[in-house]
């Protein structure tokens, strides 16, 4: 707790291992005895996923991201710290990858991929 005088007060929340983007806000503090609760609720920052393979096209969750391999790819998070997404790597002449790749708030995940070369036919 902390005695403030009345009047307009600007308050900053920052989240604990960078994992949620910091927010600013500023409260109306009421003359006379009492308590008055400042809360926020911080969004997480986005994660990172590199996806180490041949060059190819990646998809997360069914093109909520679309990017490419070997380039780092940024995956918003909006529930909890860490989440599991559902990850398709596609390469022409190699087999389709897919799989679950697990990321935290802010962290850069890398995500190694083997893909299997097509034998013609």
């Amino acid at each position: 707790m902390v005695e403030l005088a009345p009047g307009s007060h600007r308050f900053s929340f920052i989240g604990a291992h960078d994992c949620c983007k910091p927010l600013s806000i500023e409260r109306e503090i009421p003359a006379g005895p009492g308590e008055t609760v400042v809360s926020a609720k911080l969004d997480f920052r986005d994660a990172y996923i590199y996806v180490d393979s041949v060059p190819a096209d990646v998809s997360i969750d069914d093109d909520l991201v679309k990017g490419r391999s070997l380039i780092m790819l940024a995956v918003p998070v909006k529930e909890r710290l860490v989440e599991r997404h559902r990850i398709s790597v596609t390469a022409p002449g190699y087999g389709t990858y897919t799989g679950n790749v697990e990321v935290r708030a802010g962290e850069v995940t890398q995500h190694p991929v083997s893909l299997t070369p097509r034998v013609p036919r």
